[in-house]
């Protein structure tokens, strides 16, 4: 089964580029934790529902370590 990106997540390099930034930035965002992510059929992706709640509720700013991974 391939993994299909829809509303709920977001591969990485279409990640990158609606931020504007190399895919290699938003990858380094996704394994340090600056951004929060999941990952699914051994890819890790954008967790797009967490990610825009927490721009909802207020947060403007994504540091590295927020989104530990468990």
């Amino acid at each position: 089964m391939t993994m299909q990106a829809g509303p709920d997540i977001c591969r990485i390099p279409a990640f990158a580029e609606m931020c504007g930034v190399p895919v290699e930035e938003a990858a380094e965002w996704v394994r340090n934790g600056t951004v929060p992510s999941i990952e699914m059929d051994g890819q890790w992706v954008v967790n797009m529902v967490r990610f825009r709640a927490d721009l909802l509720s207020g947060k403007s700013t994504f540091a590295e370590g927020d989104y530990r991974h468990e």
